[in-house]
């Protein structure tokens, strides 16, 4: 396996990672936590722009798809959130989610142009890839 392919792959996991934390707290029961700091919305966008700027920067051609993508699950998610006793669906986090997704797309378009592994050939050729 190339390096290349190593970090391609590593990059997928931390990705699939970020996916699994967003399903983890979304369903999860933390019991009564008090007040919040932060409005779950802003959670929510951050969580989601954070997940698709993840893919979108690794690959820029297909931020559609990573927007539509981490909009799908957010969708999922309230579904899912629906039929738990202790979560609420709200259509104000679908529309969070998809706010996050947007920005995160184009923040990593952005930063990113012609995508991460890219930018880091450039930037880093020490690295190798």
């Amino acid at each position: 396996m190339s390096r290349r392919d190593w970090l391609r792959g590593l990059w997928l996991a931390c990705g699939a990672g970020i996916a699994g934390l967003i399903v983890v707290l979304s369903v999860a029961d933390f019991g009564p936590l008090g007040p919040t700091v932060v409005s779950d919305k802003w959670q929510h966008l951050l969580a989601y722009a954070v997940l698709a700027g993840w893919f979108c920067a690794m690959a820029p051609g297909a931020w559609l798809r990573c927007a539509l993508a981490a909009l799908a699950l957010g969708v999922v998610m309230e579904i899912v959130q629906y039929h738990l006793p202790h979560r609420r669906f709200e259509w104000l986090d679908m529309v969070a989610d998809a706010a996050g997704a947007v920005l995160g797309v184009g923040v990593a378009r952005l930063c990113f142009p012609e995508g991460v592994g890219q930018a880091i050939r450039r930037h880093l050729p020490w690295i190798g890839i």
